[in-house]
């Protein structure tokens, strides 16, 4: 933080040193769950978007802290605020397969959270641009498992183990597969990739 601040001193018309330093402190208020810290890391990314408005990644990051955020306090105000930060990082650029990705896990956390089938549905709709887009399979896998499609979230989960995404271990004790925890083909899937 200090070396932002000093970079900062030094270029304050860098929105890069603000954006970074944003991602830094809502880094540390995550492991933290340190509200003060986001709200920090929040004024950063203002500061960036202000200096660059047209940087999605910017709105990007901006996002995914306030997601952050919510998830901690399970609060609906901040998971739309996080809505908005992708959907203006998608109009920056809509063909970036990990705006979406965020956006839709977003939705899923909230989905999740208040049991609403139209938000489960937008997740989806979401996380499969994502991995049209070329991104990872991974959520859209865990979707899948929680809505009890086993034949798609066995595909993409796979997928996603294949390619590295995320370890079998990770995949095993991950509670949107819940459901297939003692389901032979779930864990011949973990046996293959452990």
């Amino acid at each position: 933080f200090e070396k932002y601040a000093k970079a900062s001193e030094i270029n304050p018309s860098k929105d890069n040193i603000f954006n970074n330093w944003g991602t830094a402190l809502s880094d540390l208020a995550k492991i933290k769950e340190n509200e003060a810290l986001f709200k920090e890391s929040f004024e950063k990314y203002a500061k960036a978007s202000e200096i660059n408005p047209s940087d999605y990644s910017i709105f990007n990051n901006w996002g995914t802290a306030l997601l952050d955020l919510a998830k901690i306090k399970e609060d609906e105000a901040l998971f739309k605020e996080s809505f908005e930060k992708y959907a203006k990082a998608s109009e920056i650029n809509p063909s970036k397969d990990s705006i979406f990705d965020n956006w839709g896990t977003a939705l899923l956390c909230l989905a999740k959270i208040k049991k609403d089938e139209a938000l489960f549905k937008e997740s989806f709709e979401k996380l499969q641009k994502a991995v049209d887009l070329g991104g990872i399979s991974y959520n859209l896998s865990c979707l899948y498992a929680i809505e009890n499609n086993k034949k798609e979230a066995l595909r993409y989960l796979e997928k996603s183990l294949e390619q590295k995404e995320i370890t079998a271990l990770f995949a095993s004790e991950d509670e949107d597969f819940e459901l297939f925890f003692n389901d032979s083909d779930f864990l011949a899937l973990i046996q293959k990739y452990s």
